[in-house]
């Protein structure tokens, strides 16, 4: 299922997450984007951010995002997001993301730092 706004993001990724889907959690991003990982280093490419995510499909975690803005620009988006997760272990954090609208008029993630200065989460 495609993300129809730019919020929506943030829906299927926690519902992906907890389901451990991979496949559909890797279509919510663009084939060159990119994801700063836990450990700092960026992921680029569909194929990395997959492997990067495998281990977190694999716990299906109970997992909370919300969205607290999303500015939009055209046919990009920029959200701000928090959430939280039961497994491993209790952790929380606030992401920022950007978005940009398909050709179909669907939205997937170019760029996403879920572990911005202020998060707590250590895999």
């Amino acid at each position: 299922m495609p993300a129809n706004s730019p919020a929506e993001l943030d829906q299927l990724f926690q519902q992906h997450v907890r389901a451990g889907d991979l496949d559909a959690l890797t279509a919510l991003f663009e084939d060159g984007a990119a994801v700063l990982d836990v450990n700092g280093a960026v992921k680029t490419g569909v194929d990395a951010i997959r492997a990067d995510m495998a281990p977190l499909a694999a716990m299906k975690p109970d997992m909370t995002n919300t969205t607290n803005k999303v500015i939009i620009a055209g046919d990009v988006a920029l959200i701000y997001t928090e959430w939280s997760m039961s497994r491993p272990g209790p952790m929380k954090g606030r992401g920022v993301s950007v978005a940009r609208r398909q050709s179909d008029v669907t939205w997937k993630v170019l760029i996403d730092d879920p572990f911005t200065l202020d998060s707590n989460a250590h895999l």
